[in-house]
C-alpha cells in the first residue's frame, strides 16, 4: 500500500511536469506558462491576482489584494485556494504570514550566503534541505535540533531555519504539521495531507535540478529514484509512457487547435 502511494504521487508530479514539457518551444519560462493549457483555463480574476503577486517580492495584505481587485477579502482568499495546485505545478508555493500577508515565492532557491556564525558548510542548503525532508517525510524519522545539528556539522540556528523553509514548502496546500514534545521533532498528518507533502517534495528536488528546463522527462524521473528506488521508478516510467501515449498528445492537437 506504501508503494502504491509513493506510485500514485510520483505519476501526478511527472505528469504536471510532462505537461508543460510538451509545450516547451525554448521561450522563456514566463511566456511558456502563459501558453499552457491551465492557464489558458484560469478566470480573468485569477490571472490577475497571480500577475499582481508576480510583480511584487515583499508580502501583500488580503485586504491590499482585495482593494486593487476590487473584490472582497473572502473572494481572494477562495481564489487563493483554488489557484494552489496550478502554481504548485508550475514549481512555486504561496507564503503565507498571519498578520503581515502572501508572497508568491519560487522552490527554486536562489543563492544563499552563510550566517556570520557559520563555519564551512560540508553540505550545501539545497542538499541538506533535500535530506531532511527525505528524513522527516519518507524514513517518518523523529529527529531533533542536536542530532541534525552534528549530523550536518551547521548550528542549530541553521537548523531551525531550514526547518521553518520546509515546512513552508511541505504544507503548500495542506494541513500537514511539524510536532515537537519530548521525543523530538516529526511530521504528522492525513493521509491526504502526507500525500501533497510527497508531491512538493519531489517538486523541490526536481525545481533545484538543473534538469527542471530539459524536456528529457525520464531524466527528471532518475532524479527521484535515490528516494523511492528504483522498481517504484521503473513502474512509473511505464505508467507515464502509457498516459503520453493514450491522452497528452491528443489533448495538444486539440489545443493547438482551439488556439488557431
Amino acid at each position: 500500500m506504501e508503494n502504491l502511494l509513493k506510485i500514485i504521487v510520483i505519476f501526478k508530479n511527472i505528469k504536471s511536469i510532462y505537461t508543460v514539457s510538451v509545450l516547451d518551444d525554448n521561450a522563456d519560462r514566463k511566456k511558456l506558462l502563459k501558453l499552457g493549457c491551465a492557464y489558458h483555463m484560469l478566470k480573468k480574476r485569477q490571472k490577475e491576482l497571480l500577475e499582481l503577486l508576480e510583480s511584487q517580492n515583499d508580502f501583500l495584505t488580503v485586504s491590499y489584494i482585495a482593494k486593487q481587485l476590487g473584490v472582497s477579502k473572502r473572494t481572494i482568499h477562495s481564489e487563493l485556494k483554488e489557484l494552489e495546485d496550478y502554481i504548485q505545478s508550475l514549481g512555486k508555493y504561496f507564503e503565507k504570514k498571519r498578520g503581515v500577508g502572501i508572497v508568491l515565492r519560487e522552490l527554486k532557491e536562489k543563492d544563499l550566503q552563510k550566517a556570520h556564525d557559520e563555519k564551512i558548510d560540508l553540505y550545501n542548503t539545497v542538499t541538506r534541505r533535500t535530506e531532511i525532508m527525505r528524513i522527516l517525510l519518507i524514513e517518518e524519522t523523529t529527529v531533533s535540533f542536536n542530532q541534525l545539528s552534528e549530523m550536518y556539522m551547521v548550528s542549530k540556528t541553521s537548523i531551525i531555519r531550514d526547518l521553518e523553509f520546509i515546512m513552508q514548502i511541505l504544507k503548500a496546500g495542506s494541513n500537514i504539521k511539524l510536532k515537537s514534545d519530548a521525543h523530538g521533532t516529526r511530521i504528522y498528518g492525513s493521509e491526504v495531507d502526507i500525500q501533497k507533502a510527497y508531491l512538493q517534495f519531489n517538486r523541490y528536488i526536481l525545481s533545484n535540478s538543473d534538469l527542471y528546463y530539459e524536456e528529457t522527462i525520464l531524466k527528471k524521473m532518475n532524479l527521484l529514484e535515490p528516494y523511492y528506488g528504483e522498481k517504484i521508478i521503473a513502474v512509473c516510467t511505464n505508467i507515464l509512457y502509457n498516459y503520453v501515449r493514450d491522452n497528452i498528445n491528443g489533448e495538444c492537437k486539440i489545443f493547438c487547435v482551439n488556439r488557431k
